[in-house]
């Protein structure tokens, strides 16, 4: 502080910039020194100067937390929405992501634009919402900001919210009339991204919400098709329970008792029978059943329940192997038995 002060008095320039365009003001905010920050203000420190990197102080007080320097600052006619250059995010994106409640309420109070999108992850709602600052979501929304907005990829925060379960925070964006149904670029709504990964509550949530529970992906993906993929079997009942179409196949011909069967998901492949799913439909593109799924990769459980149920174990278009030729070929030693014995 004494230093400073003492080049400032030798006339030292306040608002000269490094290489790489920094300022003594950004350098100070970026430390936490109000005193300092307060004396460079004093002398005329240049607010707004950008780095190299379009960063001001204030974007980098907002970063750090450091609320007496942000209040300062905009004291100071820092410019709120001022953006830096390489993915084009604001003082209040770069708040919000960091969880500084506080930061976003003076940023906020002072206009900042809460729509303002970034280059890459969408509005500071898309991705205070997909961290689970559940507080910063609702002053986001107290001050306008656009619930269905989509970033680049297409993504909401309602989106992102159910991807990680954030319970709180998707009840505020469906009170906040978020569209349950948007599609990411991929196709993927917000019921399928919560499906794939077993978030029970969640799904129940955006189907209470009417959730669209037969929409594809660009790939033909369902979410009853991600779900089962990942052997989530309580989520699996709970969108047969809400009309799934258990027999939906996916761009490439599979259906989800094809994929539970392929990955091991016993009991997910109990509750897709217990569904009707079909148990001899051929894949589009390979011309194999379920059956040969689980039979390739030995999976006898699975193979048990199968023919059980009453699966043709001789299902396969001309030119493939049958579900006994490909687990003697895998070298599947239990499977070929059981096989053998029907």
């Amino acid at each position: 502080m004494d230093v400073v002060r003492l080049l400032l008095d030798s006339k030292a320039d306040v608002n000269v910039q490094s290489s790489d365009g920094v300022t003594a003001l950004i350098m100070a905010a970026e430390e936490g020194s109000v005193d300092v920050v307060k004396l460079l203000l004093d002398n005329k420190a240049d607010v707004n100067v950008q780095s190299s990197d379009g960063i001001t102080a204030l974007r980098m007080a907002a970063e750090e937390g450091y609320v007496d320097i942000v209040r300062l600052l905009l004291k100071n006619k820092a410019d709120v929405n001022v953006k830096e250059k390489i993915r084009n995010t604001t003082a209040l994106y770069t708040a919000a992501v960091n969880g500084h409640t506080d930061i976003v309420k003076l940023l906020l109070g002072s206009k900042a634009d809460v729509n303002i999108q970034s280059n890459v992850s969408g509005t500071a709602l898309i991705m205070a919402a997909g961290i689970g600052h559940a507080d910063i979501v609702k002053l986001l929304l107290d001050s306008k900001a656009d619930v269905n907005v989509q970033s680049n990829k297409g993504t909401t925060a309602l989106y992102v919210a159910a991807a990680n379960s954030y319970m709180e925070i998707v009840e505020l964006l469906l009170k906040s009339k978020a569209d349950v149904n948007i599609k990411s670029n991929g196709g993927v709504t917000a019921l399928m991204v919560a499906a794939q990964d077993g978030h029970v509550e969640t799904v129940k949530l955006l189907l209470d919400n009417k959730a669209d529970v037969i929409v594809k992906s660009k790939d033909g993906r369902t979410a009853l098709w991600q779900a089962a993929r990942n052997g989530h079997k309580d989520v699996v009942k709970l969108l047969l329970k809400n009309k799934a179409d258990v027999n939906i196949q996916n761009s490439s011909g599979a259906t989800a008792l094809m994929v539970a069967a392929d990955m091991g998901h016993t009991e997910t492949v109990k509750v897709l029978l217990a569904g009707k799913a079909k148990l001899n439909v051929l894949h589009k593109n390979l011309g194999v059943s379920a059956l040969w799924m689980a039979a390739s990769w030995g999976h006898t459980d699975v193979v048990k329940l199968l023919v059980e149920a009453g699966a043709d174990v001789k299902a396969g278009k001309s030119g493939t192997h049958s579900p006994l030729e490909i687990a003697k070929k895998s070298g599947q030693a239990e499977v070929v038995k059981l096989l053998t014995d029907r």
